[in-house]
């Protein structure tokens, strides 16, 4: 499949990405190295898009986790091409703290089949999944971008360097992903709604989404205090992913289609 060639090759961009942190020497070339494997990202999506269609299965990539995981690269990345030129530390440690083992993740998934092209259950057969998953994972995204330079924020508080463009790039992505990630959950119950006739049934995943969603809504308040802030992003992240893939592990509910 073209598709899954191109994803193989955005992982080694992202791979790049993380030798930046390796041979600083490199730097010069980032903003390129970041927008050819946003590319190959989006084309990635596009062609995984176009082959679903032409199965006669018709949906954008947001059905599995492996879709999942990709669409949560591919954010990563296109949010490091807006907040990275002016905080070039945040590439190297996204690309190692985020997007290589993302990448390791997504090749285990495909190894066990996920990367196969299915048609949609029954009760994922809608046009919510498309508009639901995609807003709520770049949610997700913005809201682990945003943890890692907020540790990028305390490294340079460490080593007296200045770390305001980081400070101001987690505020940004917060601003972004609060309110994607609050349309999330709203496209979530309306979807629930519509294929199990109650907007919100206390699902584990309903439940951690909602737990998220109140730690993000007290990061504003943190915000007037940079290295408080910087610590209570930091601590969202594991949070973030564990309600992103965790959940589904831990518990059982009815987003249990989320697994390998």
């Amino acid at each position: 499949m073209t598709h899954v060639l191109l994803l193989h090759i955005m992982k080694g961009g992202c791979l790049a990405m993380a030798g930046l942190a390796f041979f600083p020497t490199l730097r010069r070339i980032q903003t390129a190295l970041i927008g050819a494997t946003l590319g190959l990202g989006i084309g990635t999506l596009a062609l995984r898009s176009w082959e679903s269609w032409r199965l006669g299965y018709g949906h954008f990539p947001s059905s599995n986790l492996f879709e999942a995981v990709a669409l949560l690269m591919v954010f990563c990345v296109g949010l490091l091409f807006w907040v990275g030129r002016k905080t070039p530390a945040l590439i190297a440690t996204t690309a190692l703290g985020m997007l290589v083992p993302l990448g390791v993740f997504l090749t285990y998934a495909e190894l066990k089949g996920g990367a196969d092209l299915r048609p949609l259950m029954p009760s994922l057969n809608s046009i919510w999944i498309q508009i639901h998953v995609p807003v709520t994972v770049l949610g997700y995204a913005t809201f682990a971008v945003a943890g890692l330079a907020s540790a990028c924020t305390l490294w340079n508080m460490t080593r007296g360097v200045s770390s305001a463009a980081y400070t101001q790039a987690t505020t940004h992505l917060l601003r972004l992903g609060f309110p994607l990630f609050s349309a999330g959950i709203v496209l979530g119950a309306i979807w629930a709604y519509t294929v199990w006739g109650s907007f919100w049934a206390w699902d584990p995943k309903e439940t951690w989404a909602l737990i998220t969603w109140l730690y993000y809504a007290a990061a504003f308040h943190m915000a007037t205090n940079p290295r408080r802030f910087a610590l209570w992003m930091i601590a969202g992240l594991p949070l973030t992913l564990f309600t992103f893939i965790g959940v589904n592990y831990v518990f059982a509910g009815q987003h249990q289609f989320g697994l390998l």
